[in-house]
C-alpha cells in the first residue's frame, strides 16, 4: 500500500504543469518555449538520480532512498510554490524531479523484479490516481485562490509529510527478501553503467521510452494551448479536458492491469499503441471539439498500459544484473523525451502556428509504434536462432 500511495503522491505535480502553466507564463512573463527549460529542469534532476539508481540502491538500500527521495521531493515541491523568480521556479523543479525519481526508480527496480506484469500495471494506475487529481487540484487553486499556481503546488507537498512517515516505519521491510526472485535479484551483482549500456536492447527501450512520453506528457500539457489559443475553447474547459485525459489514463491501468496477465502483453502493447493513433489521428483531423475530446481521451486510455508494460519486461530482456540500471536509465530517458520533446513542439509552434501541436503528438505514437516493433522483431529473431541452434 504504500508503494501505490508514493505514485499517488509523486504523480500529482507533473501533471499539474499542464493546467498551471497559462498562469506561470503570466506570472513570469514568458514564452512557450520556456516550458521546454522548466521540463528541462525537472529532467535534469531525475537524470541525475535516475542514472545512479542501481549504486545508489546498492549502497543505500530500497528503504532509505525511498526516505530520501520523499524528502527531498517536498523540499523542490515547497521551493516552487514561494519561488520569487523565474530562475527559482527551475532550482524547485530541479529538486522536485531529483526526488521524484528517487523514489519512482526504486520502486518499479522493486516490482519489476518481484512481481508480475500486473502489479506493475496497478501501481502505476495509483500514478494515474496522482495524475488526475494534480490538475483538478491546479484548476481549484488557480480559480478559487489569490495565490493561483502557487497555492496548488504548496497543497501537493503537504502529503508528502505522511508520506515521509510511512517510508521512516516501513524502512527494513523494503530491503527484506520475500520472494525467490527476491533473493535472486540480492544476490546478484549489480552491472556498471558502462556495461548496461553495452547492451543493444537497453538503447532501444530508452529510446522508445524517450518517444512515449514525450507523447504521454505532451498530450496532457501542449493541448492546452493547441485548444485554448488554436481553436478556442475556454481554458476552464480545458482544464476540465485534461483531467479527464488523466483520469482515462488511470481507468486505462486498473483495466489493463487485470488484462495483462490474460493475454500476450507484447500483443496487448501494440494494440494500445495502434489505439493510441488513433485518438492523435482524431485531434490532428479537428472535426469537432467533442472529437477532439474524444481523442484526448482515447490517446490517455490506451497510452495508459504500455510504460508500465515494457518497465515490467525489462529484467527479463536485460538479466537481473543489469535491471536496475537499465529501468533507472529508461526513466531518465522519458524524462528527456519529455523536456526536449515537448521544447521542440513548442519552438515549432511558436514558429508555425499553435496547431502543429497535433502533428508532434501524432509522430510521437507513431515512432513510438515502431521502435516496440523493432523490439519485437529483434526478440522473435533471437529466439528463432536459439531453436535453429538446437
Amino acid at each position: 500500500m504504500m508503494a501505490f500511495a508514493a505514485f499517488i503522491v509523486i504523480s500529482m505535480s507533473p501533471s499539474a504543469l499542464g493546467v498551471a502553466w497559462l498562469s506561470i507564463q503570466q506570472t513570469f512573463q514568458v514564452s512557450l518555449e520556456s516550458l521546454g527549460v522548466l521540463l528541462l529542469a525537472v529532467t535534469v534532476g531525475r537524470l541525475i538520480t535516475s542514472l545512479a539508481n542501481g549504486r545508489m540502491i546498492a549502497h543505500f538500500g530500497t528503504g532509505l532512498l525511498l526516505l530520501m527521495g520523499s524528502l527531498v521531493t517536498m523540499a523542490g515541491l515547497v521551493l516552487m510554490a514561494w519561488s520569487p523568480t523565474w530562475d527559482m521556479l527551475l532550482v524547485g523543479s530541479f529538486v522536485r524531479g531529483a526526488g521524484n525519481a528517487m523514489i519512482d526508480a526504486s520502486l518499479n527496480t522493486f516490482v519489476a523484479a518481484h512481481y508480475k506484469a500486473s502489479r506493475m500495471n496497478w501501481l502505476h494506475a495509483f500514478s494515474g490516481i496522482g495524475l488526475t487529481l494534480g490538475p483538478l487540484l491546479m484548476t481549484f487553486a488557480i480559480h478559487n485562490s489569490e495565490y493561483s499556481w502557487r497555492l496548488g503546488y504548496a497543497l501537493m507537498a503537504v502529503p508528502l509529510i505522511a508520506l515521509t512517515v510511512g517510508f521512516l516505519f516501513t524502512l527494513r521491510q523494503w530491503d527484506v527478501p520475500v520472494t525467490i526472485a527476491d533473493q535472486q535479484f540480492k544476490r546478484t551483482d549489480v552491472a556498471t553503467a558502462r556495461e548496461t549500456l553495452q547492451l543493444p536492447v537497453v538503447w532501444l527501450g530508452m529510446l522508445t521510452f524517450f518517444f512515449y512520453a514525450g507523447a504521454e506528457v505532451g498530450a496532457g500539457q501542449l493541448t492546452t494551448n493547441l485548444f485554448t489559443e488554436g481553436r478556442n475553447i475556454s481554458a476552464e474547459t480545458v482544464g476540465y479536458w485534461i483531467t479527464f485525459y488523466w483520469a482515462s489514463f488511470t481507468i486505462g491501468r486498473f483495466i489493463f492491469g487485470w488484462v495483462v496477465d490474460r493475454m500476450d502483453a507484447h500483443l496487448m502493447v501494440r494494440l494500445c499503441l495502434l489505439g493510441a493513433l488513433l485518438g492523435a489521428a482524431l485531434i490532428c483531423l479537428n472535426i469537432s471539439p467533442s472529437m477532439n475530446f474524444v481523442g484526448l481521451g482515447l490517446i490517455g486510455f490506451m497510452l495508459a498500459p504500455v510504460f508500465p508494460t515494457i518497465m515490467s519486461q525489462t529484467p527479463g530482456r536485460t538479466g537481473l544484473r543489469h535491471a536496475a540500471n537499465a529501468i533507472g536509465f529508461q526513466g531518465a530517458i522519458a524524462g528527456m523525451g519529455v523536456s526536449i520533446l515537448i521544447a521542440i513542439a513548442g519552438w515549432l509552434a511558436e514558429g508555425y502556428g499553435v496547431e502543429v501541436i497535433d502533428l508532434c503528438l501524432l509522430v510521437g505514437v507513431l515512432t513510438t509504434f515502431l521502435l516496440h516493433e523493432i523490439i519485437l522483431f529483434r526478440e522473435s529473431r533471437q529466439l528463432t536462432l536459439q531453436m535453429e541452434t538446437k
